[in-house]
């Protein structure tokens, strides 16, 4: 593969051609990974800009910059000799730091982060199973309180159950029901079984997503258009007015080159170089 330059043009409305411009850039190395991103001002000037270094194809380090170089988030990552992280550094314009120290036994990760202002620590810990995937994680406050936990339960490839857990809203439950590899139905309940919210998920014949339909009614529906290689997404109130409608135009390669939205009158277009 070679490298990728994406190239986005920001268009107001089709009345107002003067208001075009370029607004967004985005390059990509051999490998597919972004290595700069910056999004422009009308006038041309930089509104802000991220670059992002790898190393065995693993990131180790993100600068962010308002403008074109007023540094305002610098980050560096520490691997082993496996390439998993052992620790983070992220440097903030005021030169305060964030620090994380990863500790790791078989499974279960400690995630160590202290702020530089303070010197207070929470810790994150992490329960993974043998395919990486999260079974549990907890954030402990530094009075040893837990303030968030979050237990994955898995049948197969599929996530089927989410328990959650914070103080301040107590306890969740997440259901989700499959049709083979496709998501069928996400239900919401309190810890006592009270519904809070669901939606059901509809696919074309081709088994694309077709149709979300939520608990209140209100309704995602995608409509494709294969001669124009076109997907039309409309978002629908609970009366049935329609709130929101845009058009994603793809190429041969099913990437978007082109994005109508019909509420703000706005076109993105997007162009690709190598």
């Amino acid at each position: 593969m070679s490298a990728i330059s994406k190239i986005e043009t920001y268009i107001a409305s089709n009345d107002a051609p003067s208001d075009t411009y370029l607004s967004k850039i985005e390059i990509f190395n051999e490998t597919g990974q972004l290595i700069e991103e910056a999004s422009f001002y009308p006038d041309g000037s930089v509104e802000n800009k991220n670059i992002f270094v790898y190393e065995n194809e693993l990131l180790i380090e993100q600068k962010n910059y308002i403008d074109n170089n007023e540094l305002t988030e610098h980050r560096q990552i520490f691997r082993d000799e496996n390439g998993k992280t052992i620790r983070e550094e992220i440097i903030y314009l005021d030169e305060s730091k964030t620090i994380k120290e990863y500790k790791r036994q078989e499974n279960f990760l400690e995630i160590f982060v202290s702020d530089s202002e303070d010197g207070d620590e929470f810790v994150e810990k992490y329960v993974m199973d043998n395919r990486n995937r999260i079974l549990l994680k907890e954030i402990f406050d530094v009075n040893g309180n837990c303030t968030e936990r979050i237990e994955n339960t898995f049948v197969e490839d599929s996530l089927v159950e989410v328990l959650h857990f914070t103080p301040e809203r107590g306890k969740t439950v997440e259901k989700m029901s499959y049709s083979g590899e496709n998501i069928k139905e996400r239900v919401l309940f309190t810890e006592k079984g009270d519904l809070i919210q669901s939606v059901k998920f509809f696919y074309d014949q081709q088994n694309r997503l077709a149709e979300y339909v939520y608990s209140n009614g209100y309704r995602l529906v995608n409509e494709y258009d294969d001669q124009l290689n076109r997907r039309i997404e409309k978002h629908f109130q609970s009366n049935g007015i329609i709130e929101y409608q845009k058009e994603f135009y793809l190429d041969s390669e099913n990437r978007v080159v082109k994005e109508v939205d019909f509420q703000n009158t706005t076109t993105l277009v997007y162009d690709f170089f190598e």
